[in-house]
């Protein structure tokens, strides 16, 4: 296993971490969670980069790099739900997203065939990853502001208009036979 998929490890073993910092209960535990998030968020980064920079790009890494993303949102969103701090339709509209598409790789990569992320989905990521810092430390600050419910809309339309890239690019590998 090379370096970079181990990096991908990490941020999956960083998830429950987060998930216990962000519910527990003691001062300062949004802001632990938040540090062990962008923990998280960097390990993304520095995969990405490694297996590019070292030839190390796998199968592997293309399909769990960007499922390790989708279940580290999926876990940050849904924290911040229970605290109150985002909606459900927001969530849904993301959630729908991602399922979609990786349903859609799943679907692809049975033919034999592996997409990586294209700039559309590194765009949604990058932002998904900002907006959910930025409510982190409203929360942890009790302080809701209009630039986290901008940040919040904005996620959720690049989301979207990212997984309509990536249906549009891949149409000719969908298949209703």
């Amino acid at each position: 296993m090379n370096t970079a998929n181990k990096l991908t490890f990490l941020r999956i073993i960083l998830i429950p971490i987060y998930l216990v910092l962000f519910l527990a209960d003691f001062p300062a535990h949004f802001y632990y969670a938040v540090i062990v998030y962008m923990i998280a968020c960097i390990t993304d980064f520095i995969d990405g980069k490694l297996a590019r920079s070292r030839d190390q790009v796998t199968s592997f890494g293309k399909f769990a790099d960007p499922l390790a993303d989708k279940i580290l949102v999926t876990a940050s969103l849904l924290c911040l739900m229970q605290a109150g701090r985002i909606g459900m339709i927001p969530i849904l509209i993301v959630l729908i997203r991602e399922f979609a598409v990786t349903g859609l790789r799943a679907a692809i990569a049975i033919e034999g065939t592996v997409f990586a992320a294209g700039r559309s989905g590194k765009l949604k990521t990058l932002l998904q990853m900002v907006c959910i810092i930025y409510l982190h430390f409203e929360i942890a600050a009790g302080n809701v502001t209009l630039l986290g419910d901008i940040l919040v809309w904005g996620m959720v339309a690049i989301t979207v208009i990212s997984g309509v890239i990536y249906f549009y690019a891949n149409r000719k590998s969908i298949s209703f036979k």
